[in-house]
């Protein structure tokens, strides 16, 4: 049925552009364009000068879309200073990813994006251990981007030894190029360092 279905979609491509659709145990092509024909709804074209795909919704053509995979996600440790006072905001340490995606450049303290686009962020900073039991104190997550904050999330008048979290997450259009960086600030004297479990940076490309 896949089969006989397939054979007239393409039969109906040949009627209506009165170009040959071509189908082969390897491959399916696709009637070339250098204009838009009428058509019907669900029609395919391969577009000159654009060297892309195109369909029609019945009421205009559309380039059809791939979201090219590009991200990662990874832990963060306590290399650096982010965990030490006074800090105002510092750049947090990224542990090697659990996952990496595509072409952009990640180092253990920033991601360069590879590909233009919408991207998901999340990040979150727990609190592991202190020198020793803080009483009301802040823990702030940022996120930057060329330098420049974009997102933060504040927690206030903490107490508990362990485990104090702070997270922000949102979508952000970025485009090829960008730095992306994860900072913390707190104002516990007596420094900190986070729990790798509950404490992560992840940006992931979805559009």
């Amino acid at each position: 049925m896949r089969v006989i279905t397939t054979l007239l979609f393409f039969f109906a491509f040949t009627a209506a552009f009165c170009q040959s659709a071509q189908i082969t145990p390897n491959e399916i092509v696709v009637p070339t364009v250098t204009t838009f024909p009428t058509s019907s709804t669900g029609s395919i074209v391969f577009k000159l000068p654009e060297n892309a795909l195109f369909t029609y919704d019945g009421t205009s053509w559309k380039q059809l879309q791939a979201v090219s995979q590009e991200g990662f996600s990874s832990s963060i440790g306590s290399y650096n200073n982010c965990c030490t006072y006074p800090n105002s905001p510092s750049v947090a340490y990224l542990n090697t990813p659990s996952f990496k995606y595509g072409n952009g450049t990640l180092t253990n303290n920033s991601y360069q994006v590879d590909k233009s686009g919408v991207y998901q962020f999340s990040s979150t900073f727990t609190a592991g251990t202190f020198d020793s039991n803080p009483v009301n104190y802040f823990l702030t997550i940022y996120i930057f981007k060329n330098n420049t904050m974009f997102r933060l999330n504040s927690f206030t008048n903490l107490s508990s030894a362990t485990n104090s979290t702070s997270q922000t997450s949102d979508y952000i259009y970025l485009n090829s190029g960008d730095i992306i960086q994860l900072k913390i600030a707190h104002n516990y004297t007596g420094g900190m360092s986070p729990n790798a479990t509950g404490s992560h940076f992840s940006l992931i490309k979805i559009y």
